[in-house]
């Protein structure tokens, strides 16, 4: 999927270069019992990514983390490496892409952006929304649209700067997007009511799954 990403931004690759690999994970884990404990872990996984740097290398080349980083171990076809100077871990991803035709650059860093939506869809969730108990996954759901939503300025910034500069925009209706974003934050912070506000938390909002993992393919 990371090629078919680096492929597809051939002709642009700046954008990837200065907005990061956005990265998005979902969770179906409920807010009450041990799920609770398993969506907090889940989630600090998660932003702790934020931390990582993808370093793309040509699969053909011999790469040596090692010169820029004090402890690497090998996990299947990558190589982990961790820097005691700085809180960052390195994933070194050998990939069939000449890189340095595309970026320019035998070694590319990519910064990481991960996002996590939840909604839990089991008995129990049905218990933690009927007593309200559901903190935790409204947090999770707003930083995540929080996060999203920067991305997504950065990224109509950059193609407005592109179009400005004569290139022709490849990436759709940006109009189109921000309605789809719209659409996100509905379900995620509801109605200003508070009455629709209460009635909304006793729900279970699936649909935040599906119209995120939509928006992303997208963008």
């Amino acid at each position: 999927q990371l090629e078919d990403k680096i492929i597809a931004t051939e002709d642009d690759p700046i954008s990837l270069l200065k907005l990061g690999l956005l990265v998005q994970f979902e969770s179906l884990l409920s807010t009450r019992g041990q799920e609770l404990g398993m969506i907090s872990d889940y989630c600090h996984a998660v932003q702790a990514l934020a931390h990582c740097v993808v370093v793309l290398v040509d699969a053909k080349s011999q790469p040596n983390p090692d010169v820029y980083f004090t402890e690497s171990t090998c996990v299947s076809d990558y190589r982990v490496s961790i820097s005691r100077l700085l809180p960052i871990t390195c994933l070194v991803v050998p990939v069939d892409v000449d890189v340095n035709n595309v970026f320019g650059n035998n070694r590319v860093e990519l910064t990481v952006v991960p996002i996590l939506f939840t909604q839990g869809i089991n008995e129990m969730q049905t218990v933690a929304n009927a007593v309200g108990d559901t903190a935790i996954q409204d947090e999770i759901n707003r930083v995540a649209l929080a996060r999203l939503t920067s991305y997504f300025e950065s990224f109509d910034a950059l193609d407005n700067e592109r179009d400005q500069q004569g290139h022709h925009r490849k990436h759709g209706s940006v109009s189109g997007l921000r309605l789809d974003l719209d659409a996100i934050r509905r379900v995620v912070v509801g109605s200003s009511s508070l009455h629709d506000y209460y009635n909304t938390r006793k729900r279970k909002r699936w649909r935040i799954l599906a119209l995120v993992a939509d928006f992303v393919r997208l963008l």
